[in-house]
């Protein structure tokens, strides 16, 4: 696989591993049914998040404080 990577990357251990577990990743169904939902949409957000695992992640970094850094429990 071909990749550009950068000194400092946060993602290269996804790269460098196994990468993400495919049962934790979203389906081509699930981005779909989203991405068909938001066109029906008057106004459409920056991000969406799809599937559980980005939901989680999203509502987690959504209700951490601002004022120290973010680590996913």
């Amino acid at each position: 696989m071909l990749s550009y990577r950068l000194p400092d990357d946060p993602y290269a251990a996804l790269l460098d591993g196994p990468g993400i577990p495919a049962e934790i990743m979203s389906s081509p169904e699930q981005v779909a049914a989203v991405l068909a939902d938001l066109v029906e949409r008057p106004e459409v957000p920056l991000r969406v998040p799809v599937g559980p695992v980005a939901e989680h992640v999203i509502n987690a970094r959504n209700s951490a404080p601002w004022d120290r850094p973010f680590v996913l429990d």
